[in-house]
């Protein structure tokens, strides 16, 4: 790893994953060297300088660009190290001079991000157990045994419950360049190493303005040309290629970044964290099956697996359960998460039923769906369970448990839903749930505590299986491939045409970021 000091810039910070069985390796490339992943004008009032990404060299202390000072607006430092990016909208700014320096005492972190209060003369330093309200431009120090990690404040969301919501931007350890804290009264909590402190310029004049990032996206489908591809703020490209017949799924981190489940060319299950490090989990998929992803409150992973056995596998970065289940042949197992991180996982059996499987055992839920589709399982905040099913006569049917043990099976709706498709079902708040699926004349559609679509967005034609995406604030979106391939976000409001070309087998996945 790179240890390196350049006229007073350190730029290089290096984290570590919670302990584990399976080894991460190294991010591969999803975006390129220098690529910006938020526009200044995005962020700190429309203030602020590019974000961009260190390419393969993400989340490494190795910066894919060298080190530049000649044109401080593109790059001043080692590109693209996270100190970069402070030190360089500092300079931009003129709010002064961001280096670290812990001193010979600090041995081989001298020069680390986590010291950066103790070389930054003229700028003041807070305690993360100070009352001090960080404003936008601080720096968020964070420390660790390593080098620790900045971040730079875009804004404050309201507190509720006493904890208030710190959005950042970052560079080197995220796909988005977002990342996302909470604080309470004396702690802060999100960080990859504790949060150390607060550093703050006197030139900077900000104020607090609440912007939290409500339209914020990540979608993720198989392209036409057969590699992983996501949208966010643009189309990033992932050095991986999916196996034909398979779809990707994706799941929104607590730092503000995304997660990937996938089925590679081989056939091999493959996960992403948030930092892009990958992982092949051993697992041989079906020919046909998708996986689904779940994070738990600490980011760990759970995947729901049709292995090539034609049997279930869940799969965590710490443990992998093989089991004895039957599936249908072209499934696909989905997964869900309590607030405990226990796993509940809808299959379809050989005879069309659904059960649900978690470590107390397999139960029916009465459930049996038409040919061609998958159930949808979501755990509501009080505990509930429920799963969704399309009917063999092509209606949408739901099954409900308050404990896990038993279900409840309710009357089929009159919701006809397209032919090859499956309904989807996600928590909403903490009782409420929501439901999408596409209509037999392929119009995006959804019931439930949230409401339906105000509009029948007759310009698309969906083919696909909708992804869905519900946050706590109650926003809710949808993702359908249509019938050129093409990809559309939907909201409440408004459908819009994507510009990535889908693999005629993909059901795109779609996630509301923090």
């Amino acid at each position: 790893m790179r240890r390196v000091l350049f006229s007073a810039l350190l730029v290089t910070s290096f984290f570590t994953l919670s302990t584990s069985t399976t080894l991460l390796a190294p991010v591969r490339a999803a975006t390129a060297c220098g690529e910006v992943l938020i526009k200044g004008t995005s962020w700190l009032q429309g203030n602020g300088v590019d974000v961009r990404s260190n390419g393969a060299n993400t989340f490494t202390g190795v910066s894919c660009n060298g080190v530049s000072v000649s044109t401080p607006l593109q790059q001043y430092g080692y590109g693209f190290q996270c100190v970069e990016l402070a030190a360089r909208l500092y300079r931009v700014r003129n709010w002064g001079t961001v280096f670290a320096n812990g001193g010979a005492q600090a041995g081989a972190y001298q020069f680390g991000a986590k010291y950066l209060p103790e070389g930054s003369s003229g700028l003041k330093f807070y305690p993360v157990t100070s009352s001090y309200v960080p404003v936008p431009g601080d720096l968020i120090i964070e420390s660790g045994t390593g080098y620790g990690h900045v971040s730079v404040v875009d804004h404050v969301e309201s507190a509720l419950f006493g904890i208030a919501t710190v959005v950042a931007t970052e560079q080197n350890a995220s796909w988005t360049g977002w990342h996302v804290y909470e604080r309470t009264s004396g702690a802060m909590t999100g960080g990859y190493h504790p949060v150390r402190g607060f550093l703050h310029s006197p030139r900077n004049s900000h104020t607090a303005v609440a912007t939290p990032r409500r339209g914020f996206v990540a979608v993720t489908s198989g392209q036409g040309n057969g590699l992983l591809g996501a949208l966010t703020s643009g189309v990033r490209n992932f050095n991986t290629t999916l196996s034909a017949k398979s779809s990707p799924d994706i799941a929104a981190t607590s730092k503000g970044s995304f997660a990937l489940a996938v089925v590679a060319k081989n056939r091999h299950l493959t996960y992403f964290d948030g930092q892009g490090r990958q992982a092949d989990t051993g697992v041989v998929m079906s020919e046909m099956g998708s996986p689904s992803l779940a994070l738990d409150n600490n980011d760990l992973p759970w995947i729901a697996a049709h292995e090539a056995g034609g049997r279930l596998t869940v799969w965590s970065l710490h443990r992998r359960v093989d089991t004895d289940i039957s599936l249908r042949p072209g499934s696909s197992p989905q997964i869900a998460l309590d607030s405990a991180g226990r796993y509940y996982v809808a299959t379809v059996g050989v005879d069309s039923s659904v059960s649900v499987v978690s470590d107390a055992g397999t139960v029916s839920t009465g459930l049996v769906v038409r040919a061609g589709s998958n159930p949808s399982i979501a755990v509501l905040g009080n505990g509930v369970i429920k799963v969704a099913g399309v009917t063999s006569l092509g209606k949408v049917q739901m099954a409900t448990s308050n404990s896990g043990d038993a279900y409840v099976l309710e009357s089929p709706t009159t919701l006809s839903v397209r032919v090859g498709t499956s309904a989807v079902v996600h928590a909403s708040g903490s009782s409420g749930y929501q439901v999408a699926y596409v209509t037999t004349a392929g119009v995006p559609q959804m019931f439930g505590s949230l409401g339906s679509l105000s509009g029948t967005w007759s310009s698309i034609t969906a083919v696909s299986t909708p992804g869905l995406a519900v946050r706590s604030d109650g926003m809710v979106v949808l993702a359908v491939r249509d019938s050129s391939n093409r990809l559309w976000v939907v909201n409440k409001n408004a459908a819009v045409q994507q510009s990535i070309v889908t693999s005629p087998f993909s059901t795109p996945a779609i996630v509301l970021l923090r």
